[in-house]
């Protein structure tokens, strides 16, 4: 393995991740593929992650931060430039990766054209780290991503500030007809899905989605009108359940129930992954 030149380079943004920081970094080091790099890019974090970043003693480890919050696609294209593998995956600070991630996705990229980007199922967490389920879609999980780093280079994500709360909506619509994508129907990470999140947000994030459906429709009105009436009926019934129970207003239809006995050996692998070391500097908590 080179430390200078790996397979892997794992981008991972990060702004005020708060204890969930901890399981991210544990799952990269629980990697059975050992061959990578982690790149940690804080977006002007004020609850000590970046210390907790800054903390890792480990070569294939490193940290940048300006102080500058900018968002998440313009972080991922600074991971992309400073990466050094051959290959790069994506990975958000609240989600975790699957110890065989790594290695199923370089198995199916060293054979393929530099145009492919791998994806595949999740299982979904809630915020205690509890196992709710499976996911598969509909669509592409961007944390589960896997492509060439020539791939992102000539794909970068867009950093108008109008798609701010959708890059990876625009981005995998803007390059729907440049890419091949590889689906391993398997799970490679363990996707957040809090119920805690903002309302606002996700409104923000609903109206910026509509306005890439706009962008790229290219004059084929009906499917711009499909994607937006769906998109405002997903809203409205998101905004319908939030009037009944303000903590439950998240709609997750895409989460799968797993048997008893699955759920269990899947926790277990995600309480392994939450035990693995990080080599940290002797001072650190």
């Amino acid at each position: 393995m080179s430390d200078s030149n790996p397979a892997f380079s794992v981008v991972l943004p990060f702004k005020d991740p708060g204890a969930y920081f901890s399981l991210a970094l544990r799952s990269v080091f629980a990697q059975t593929f050992e061959d990578w790099e982690l790149l940690l890019l804080d977006d002007g974090s004020t609850d000590g992650s970046l210390e907790t970043a800054r903390s890792i003693q480990d070569s294939r480890v490193r940290v940048f931060s300006d102080g500058i919050r900018r968002g998440a696609g313009v972080r991922r294209n600074q991971g992309v430039k400073e990466s050094r593998g051959r290959y790069v995956a994506l990975l958000d600070a609240d989600d975790a990766m699957t110890p065989t991630r790594l290695q199923l996705q370089y198995e199916v990229l060293r054979g393929c054209s530099a145009d492919t980007v791998v994806t595949g199922n999740a299982y979904a967490i809630d915020a205690e780290s509890t196992v709710r389920g499976m996911r598969a879609g509909p669509g592409i999980i961007n944390p589960t991503v896997a492509a060439s780093r020539e791939w992102f280079v000539k794909n970068p994500y867009s950093e108008d500030a109008a798609f701010l709360r959708a890059q990876d909506f625009e981005l995998w619509t803007r390059t729907a007809n440049l890419l091949r994508i590889v689906h391993i129907d398997a799970p490679l990470i363990y996707y957040r899905c809090r119920s805690d999140a903002d309302f606002e947000s996700y409104t923000m994030s609903s109206f910026a989605m509509m306005r890439v459906s706009t962008m790229y429709s290219q004059g084929r009105r009906w499917r711009l009108l499909s994607r937006v009436t769906a998109q405002l009926l997903k809203l409205w019934l998101v905004n319908f359940s939030s009037a009944f129970s303000p903590a439950a207003w998240r709609i997750d239809p895409h989460t799968k129930p797993l048997g008893a006995g699955k759920l269990r050996t899947v926790a277990l692998v995600l309480t392994q992954i939450g035990n693995t070391r990080i080599p940290v500097a002797a001072c650190s908590n």
